[in-house]
C-alpha cells in the first residue's frame, strides 16, 4: 500500500507539468487551429536561463525564476511574429516552420559557452527533505513546492480563459474566429496574448520540471515535455482544458506505476499506446465532443 501511495504522488507532481504543457497546446491551438513544434523548446528556454542567471552571474534564485519566464515569453513571441503569424492560414506549414524553428533555437543555444550539450545539474531552493505521509510513503518539500505553484498555475490559466473579458474573446475566436471578427475583435492581438500566456506557463513549468529533476537538458523541451504535451491534448481532445488537466495527471500517474512496477524504459510505451488506442478507437478524443462545447461564449 505504501509503494501505491509513494507512485501516486511521484505520478500527481510529473502529471501536474504534462497538464501545463498541454494547456499551453491547447491555448494556441484553440485560437489558431495550428500545432506548434516549437513550445517544448520555449518551455526548456525559461530553466536555462534561470540556471544560467543563477549560477554564472549570481542573480537572486527567485529574479532569475521570474526572468526565465520572462525570455521563455519573449522567444514565444519570436516564434508567433516569425514562424507562425506569415502563415497561420497554412496549418501544416505552421508544423514544420516551427519544428524548424525549435531546431535553430536549440543549437543556438548548444553553441553558446555556458549551455553543454549534456544534462547539467540544476539549483533547487532549499535543501532536499521528506513528510512522511503514510507508512513509507513520503513526499518530498520540492514535491509540495511544484505541486503549489502547478495548482496556482492551473487556476489562473483557468480563471483567466473562463472569468475575463480577455478569455472571453479567447473562446469566442476559438469558436469562430470569423464570427469574433465581425464581433470587432482583434485576432491579431488575441493570438499574441495567448502565445504571451502559454509562453509564461510554459516557461514556469521548465522551471518547475527542472527543479523537479534537479537536472536540466538542452533537447529535453522537444525530444521530452513538447512530444507528453502533445500525447495529453490528442487524448484528452484538442481544445478542451479541463481534460487536459486530468488526462495530464493520469499519464503521470500512469507512469509512475509503470516505473514502480513494471520497468523505467516501460515509461514511454504507456504514454505512446495511450496516444494509439484513443486514436484508433476515439479520434476527437476522450473528452472530444465536450471540447466543441467548452468554448462556448
Amino acid at each position: 500500500m505504501e509503494a501505491f501511495v509513494q507512485q501516486s504522488i511521484n505520478g500527481v507532481s510529473l502529471g501536474a507539468i504534462y497538464a501545463l504543457i498541454a494547456l499551453g497546446y491547447n491555448l494556441i491551438f484553440g485560437v489558431l487551429n495550428v500545432f506548434t513544434f516549437a513550445h517544448g523548446t520555449v518551455v526548456v528556454m525559461g530553466a536555462y536561463s534561470m540556471l544560467i542567471l543563477t549560477t554564472k552571474f549570481g542573480v537572486n534564485y527567485y529574479v532569475a525564476m521570474a526572468m526565465g519566464v520572462i525570455v521563455s515569453v519573449v522567444v514565444g513571441l519570436i516564434i508567433e511574429r516569425t514562424t507562425v503569424r506569415p502563415i497561420r492560414d497554412n496549418g501544416w506549414a505552421v508544423v514544420i516552420a516551427t519544428f524548424g524553428a525549435a531546431i535553430v533555437i536549440e543549437n543556438l543555444m548548444r553553441h553558446y559557452k555556458h549551455v553543454p550539450a549534456l544534462p547539467v545539474p540544476f539549483p533547487v531552493p532549499f535543501e532536499q527533505s521528506y513528510i512522511t505521509i503514510f507508512g513509507d510513503a513520503r513526499i518530498a518539500m520540492i514535491q509540495i513546492f511544484m505541486l503549489g505553484v502547478g495548482v496556482v498555475l492551473m487556476t489562473g490559466l483557468v480563471l483567466f480563459v473562463y472569468r475575463t473579458k480577455m478569455g472571453m474573446a479567447i473562446r469566442a475566436v476559438a469558436q469562430s474566429p470569423y464570427i469574433a471578427e465581425t464581433l470587432g475583435i482583434d485576432l491579431t492581438k488575441v493570438a499574441v496574448v495567448c502565445f504571451i500566456v502559454a509562453s509564461a506557463v510554459g516557461g514556469m513549468v521548465g522551471i518547475l520540471y527542472a527543479i523537479y529533476y534537479q537536472t536540466i537538458y538542452i533537447h529535453v523541451g522537444s525530444q521530452f515535455l513538447g512530444l507528453k504535451g502533445l500525447v495529453v491534448i490528442v487524448v484528452a481532445g484538442s481544445g478542451n482544458i479541463p481534460g487536459s488537466l486530468v488526462v495530464g495527471i493520469l499519464l503521470g500517474v500512469l507512469e509512475a506505476f509503470a516505473i514502480g512496477y513494471i520497468d523505467s524504459a516501460l515509461r514511454d510505451f504507456v504514454a505512446y499506446s495511450a496516444l494509439l488506442l484513443i486514436l484508433i478507437f476515439r479520434p476527437s478524443g476522450l473528452f472530444g465532443e465536450r471540447a466543441q462545447v467548452a468554448f462556448k461564449v
